[in-house]
């Protein structure tokens, strides 16, 4: 990676003991930048200081980050082409994802992030449906669904096998591309294909919702 450009990569290189494997080319990409300002869910004033990064699990490079300046604004260069999820944090405050960023192949886009005071037990925050997601196989199934969320309000159910999400098959997708796929604003509905056993093909709509993720509470004689 480097400044200002989106990351490359060369997949599937074979380096025996002893020997040299080359010439490997790695192309990186122009990358696009997302910037915006963090604002206190309550008065929208600017919370300076906060952390934003793209929010990548996945990836094996560190993530594109930057700090919320006095005004709150932040700007973070070099983002790949595609979905994404920006993650701010600060302390005193609820970490938020801002989700179903679509970032061009060049240019910038906008997106503010307003952060909320959590209450006790409140760990984070989201813009999605609610559910987890793990590989099956050569497949991708629902792993869990949490209480009160979109997912189970529109009845998607533990081990429900993704074929399609808005019409487009996952079948050689990576979680994480999924992952992004599903995300989005609340309010906003996404179409998913599904197998669930015993039952077959199912096409369900879910409105993406404002997901808060908690703490588990710890056993008794547990700090």
């Amino acid at each position: 990676d480097a400044a200002g450009r989106a990351p490359g990569f060369a997949r599937g290189v074979w380096v025996g003991a002893g020997g040299v494997s080359g010439p490997i080319e790695i192309v990186l990409g122009g990358g696009a930048s997302v910037r915006g300002r963090v604002l206190a869910a309550e008065d929208g004033a600017p919370v300076a200081g906060a952390l934003v990064e793209v929010f990548e699990p996945g990836s094996v490079l560190p993530p594109a980050m930057a700090t919320a300046d006095p005004d709150g604004a932040y700007v973070i260069e070099g983002v790949a082409a595609g979905p994404h999820s920006v993650r701010a944090t600060r302390p005193g405050f609820l970490t938020e994802l801002a989700t179903g960023i679509q970032v061009p192949e060049s240019g910038e886009v906008i997106r503010d992030i307003r952060l909320a005071r959590g209450a006790a037990g409140e760990r984070f925050r989201f813009e999605g449906i609610g559910a987890a997601l793990a590989k099956s196989g050569d497949g991708i199934i629902i792993r869990s669904v949490m209480d009160d969320s979109p997912a189970q309000q529109f009845g998607l159910a533990k081990g429900d096998r993704i074929v399609t999400v808005d019409g487009r098959s996952i079948a050689a997708m990576g979680i994480s591309e999924v992952v992004e796929l599903i995300r989005g604003p609340a309010g906003e509905a996404v179409v998913l294909q599904v197998e669930r056993p015993g039952q077959g093909p199912l096409l369900l709509q879910v409105e993406r919702g404002s997901v808060v993720v908690k703490s588990k509470p710890k056993p008794p004689g547990h700090p």
